[in-house]
């Protein structure tokens, strides 16, 4: 057996809910398999979709990450199962074979007394724990599908074993820790499905072999899974967005206001194919966590300084200016000097630093003071009830003249860290830059180009989601867009573009 390390990502809120519309999402999955963006639709419709844990979340059903999804072994047992209770018992039964030293060290700590999220996690983390270590988040990530699967229940701000926990014993009891341990190993990764070799009756074959056959053209590779990206892929490279369907008439649209909402279906739809269609050519590789992004462990232990490193974070890379590689070398290095602790506290770094990018270290002096001005900003946070409200406080602590679009990606750190509501998230983490802006309004989808000021940068933001709906950076979306159908002003292509496009009004 096994000791996995990674497990799916439940959403936030109530355990049991989101395993159910996981089950259900699987159990509705066609037999002979789906295209990767339906499976991937379909996850976004039960609030599954993540593209950094899908491929946790692929590993724990042992399908392969390829298109199209093919149904593995244990997805088609979810789908026999005769009702939901059933498939639960499946799912637990696959938590205990990727881990069972995990389930057996969890489940005979709460039948010993009650414990919470954070004692499980201090224990896991400490040398007590005889498996692989694993972190923070991914303990969470278990203790809260356990408890999605009804294993364990709250008891006060605890966790308890249920009655489903409380059957699990017995064989939590019998696993051998030592036994286990000399006899553990990693779980093959799963493979797609190989195409069946063609006939040998086809006619094809039966032809008499005169010359050579040609080689066969390359499939499109599926998707890779995260690791290092020696040469990233150009937005200028692979499918194109134009030739995916008739040319849409001038006539339906007009050089002013935003466009009809048909029309903007129509757009939305090709980008929409045509960003999967890139996908499945491995020319968009999961994005990286960006380095010195505030975990919830961070979040957790000191909001004011996670939120500190998060806008640090944020504005080195958010305006455009630095690429994420180089903001997480300006990063990496105020760090290493102890810049940004000596900051957050008001305090003088033992040793003078010696930072190159003076301009790094000038931006993280501005946001240290903002921050101070603003000693309550990461409770306020919390007291939101909208990504729109946390939005609104951001820019009144952290806005001003300091940070613009780069709240936007502020916004995206804080989520994944738990520092701002979801309710909404969605409209706030595509950073609407000019070039942004720039597309949006050349596709219809605003009135105009500029951003005046915090109202306007979210409104481009969330037309940039409307825009490009199956990529949460709608942004990056945009800007390949642009990139590969060669999106401009004076467009030399607007005679041969089939887009609703305000350059094509251009009579010239």
């Amino acid at each position: 057996m096994p000791q996995f390390t990674h497990f799916p990502r439940l959403p936030s809120g109530e355990y049991r809910a989101a395993v159910d519309g996981l089950l259900r999402a699987l159990r509705d999955v066609p037999p002979d398999g789906e295209r990767f963006r339906d499976f991937r639709a379909r996850l976004k419709r039960a609030d599954m979709w993540s593209r950094e844990s899908l491929p946790h979340l692929l590993r724990f059903l042992r399908v392969a990450h390829s298109d199209p999804i093919v149904p593995s072994p244990l997805m088609r047992a979810l789908a026999d199962a005769p009702g939901l209770d059933e498939a639960r018992t499946v799912l637990t039964e696959r938590l205990w074979e990727v881990n069972p030293l995990l389930f057996k060290v969890v489940l005979e700590r709460l039948e010993e007394r009650v414990h919470s999220a954070n004692e499980i996690l201090k224990y896991v983390d400490s040398f007590a724990y005889p498996g692989n270590r694993l972190g923070g988040p991914a303990v969470r990530q278990w203790v809260s599908l356990a408890q999605g699967l009804g294993l364990f229940k709250p008891v006060g701000i605890r966790l308890g074993l249920t009655k489903a926990g409380t059957a699990w014993l017995t064989r939590a009891h019998e696993l051998d820790i030592d036994d286990f341990l000399d006899e553990d190993q990693p779980e093959e990764a799963p493979t797609a499905p190989e195409k069946p070799a063609p006939s040998a009756s086809t006619p094809a074959a039966s032809a008499a072999p005169a010359a050579p056959a040609a080689p066969p053209a390359a499939a499109p590779a599926p998707a890779p899974l995260p690791g290092p990206t020696l040469t990233p892929p150009s937005a200028s490279e692979g499918p194109s967005p134009l030739g995916r369907g008739r040319p849409v008439p001038v006539s339906r649209f007009t050089t002013h206001g935003v466009f009809d909402d048909d029309v903007l279906a129509i757009t939305r739809t090709r980008l929409d194919g045509w960003w999967a269609d890139r996908q499945a050519a491995g020319l968009v590789p999961p994005e990286p966590q960006a380095v010195g992004a505030p975990t919830p462990e961070d979040w957790m232990e000191d909001p004011p300084r996670a939120l500190y490193r998060a806008a640090v974070r944020a504005a080195l890379e958010g305006n455009g200016r630095r690429t994420a590689e180089s903001a997480g070398r300006a990063f990496t290095e105020l760090e290493r000097a102890g810049v940004l602790d000596a900051l957050h506290d008001g305090t003088a770094p033992d040793a003078a630093p010696a930072i190159t990018d003076a301009g790094a270290l000038m931006l993280a002096s501005v946001i240290a003071r903002r921050c101070a001005e603003h000693p309550d900003l990461s409770t306020d946070l919390e007291k939101c009830k909208t990504a729109a409200e946390a939005y609104e406080r951001l820019d009144v602590a952290l806005g001003r003249g300091l940070l613009g679009v780069e709240l936007f990606q502020l916004m995206a750190l804080l989520a994944d860290a738990g520092g701002v509501p979801h309710v909404g998230i969605d409209d706030f983490i595509a950073r609407p830059d000019r070039g942004v802006r720039d597309t949006l309004y050349r596709l219809g989808h605003l009135d105009r180009p500029y951003a005046a000021d915090a109202a306007d940068r979210a409104a481009a933001a969330a037309a940039a989601r409307r825009a490009a709906p199956a990529e949460p950076r709608a942004d990056v979306v945009l800007r390949a867009f642009a990139a590969r159908a060669g999106c401009a002003y004076a467009c030399p292509r607007r005679r041969q573009c089939d887009l609703p496009c305000r350059e094509r009004t251009d009579p010239g």
